[in-house]
């Protein structure tokens, strides 16, 4: 926000990314980052999921499916292969479930599954988005 001269709120969360910018990175800088995602159904059609980062793993959980999915990033760019049950990366795995649940306290995400968002037809969603992109693009 300092960045745009607007001052900051404690509404907001979240850190000035303007030490890392002049080359400074803090000493108690985040290690990981933390992600919600619920737009389903909508544009993207993705399942409702959050996951945490942290340079090279991430660990996804598809809450309404309750399912997981554990990426090496190093090893799988293209995030094409579900490590979540792969022994060989259970401690990391487990480590990033603390750390998932470490950010989810953090940012004061409220617990439970959120409410689905019902009546809401994916493909007239889709339908009403693009017809506004034409209109848009003439």
């Amino acid at each position: 926000m300092n960045v745009a001269g607007v001052s900051e709120s404690e509404a907001l969360q979240g850190a000035s990314l303007m030490p890392i910018l002049r080359g400074a990175t803090p000493e108690d800088w985040r290690e990981y980052h933390y992600y919600h995602y619920y737009e389903y159904p909508g544009w993207h059609m993705v399942q409702r999921h959050e996951g945490i980062y942290d340079g090279r793993y991430k660990l996804i959980h598809f809450y309404d499916l309750d399912e997981w999915e554990f990426l090496d990033m190093l090893t799988d760019p293209n995030e094409l292969t579900n490590q979540f049950n792969n022994p060989d990366y259970l401690s990391i795995r487990e480590r990033l479930s603390v750390t998932l649940e470490q950010a989810k306290l953090r940012y004061a995400v409220p617990t439970g599954i959120p409410a689905k968002r019902e009546g809401v037809d994916p493909m007239q969603y889709y339908s009403t988005q693009r017809l506004s992109i034409e209109q848009d693009d003439r």
